[in-house]
């Protein structure tokens, strides 16, 4: 995990380690993502006690949930499902896209469905664009104190905000636009200057 670890960017997937948490690289990734609510771990054991697991990296920010898998489920059986579905992203281990080496024949072991396939290698890294309309930004404090909301129709408030937006990791953070030192030149990009940002926020 040592590569990852220099490598991924949140929000990210990782399917790894046992299940007890108690080994593997699993201990690994929670302990350097536990203190964040941006972060989530999901236990698909159906017989394991999720709860329990999680004891050690108490108190933890990040969200835990529990999705059992069925694992009476064979291929055939995983295909039909995922075709009803119509998931917008399908990420799958390389190992069920093709049939045993020595079994050439067994296609029936493969996922076989009618979308584009992610697949996933072992220590591999896969970007996955999501689609959203909106996007949850960050309001500091400082510029928060700065607003003066004005009720445009009853429970509904809506404040002009001139702000500095920092997108950094897939995080959105509004920020006081910060005074430039005298003699020194607003910052660029490319020769332009860096704009600064007027939004309505209800």
């Amino acid at each position: 995990h040592e590569g990852l670890s220099a490598s991924f960017k949140e929000p990210c997937i990782v399917f790894a380690g046992h299940p007890s948490l108690r080994f593997g690289d699993a201990v690994h990734f929670v302990e350097m993502w536990r203190k964040s609510a941006a972060n989530s771990i999901i236990f698909v054991e159906p017989n394991f006690p999720y709860l329990e697991a999680l004891a050690p990296f108490q108190p933890m920010q990040m969200r835990a949930f529990h999705f059992e898998i069925d694992t009476r489920t064979n291929h055939t059986g995983s295909s039909m499902l995922l075709n009803d579905l119509q998931s917008k992203n399908v990420i799958v281990p390389a190992s069920y896209t093709k049939p045993p080496v020595l079994q050439p024949h067994r296609s029936d072991v493969c996922i076989q469905i009618n979308q584009p396939l992610f697949v996933m290698e072992r220590k591999s890294v896969l970007p996955i664009n999501v689609k959203r309309k909106f996007e949850k930004v960050e309001l500091l404090p400082d510029l928060a104190t700065t607003l003066m909301p004005a009720e445009v129709k009853p429970g509904v408030m809506l404040a002009a905000v001139s702000a500095e937006l920092e997108i950094k990791n897939n995080k959105r953070t509004l920020r006081v636009v910060p005074k430039p030192a005298p003699g020194v030149r607003k910052p660029t990009i490319s020769g332009k200057l860096v704009p600064c940002i007027d939004l309505y926020l209800g």
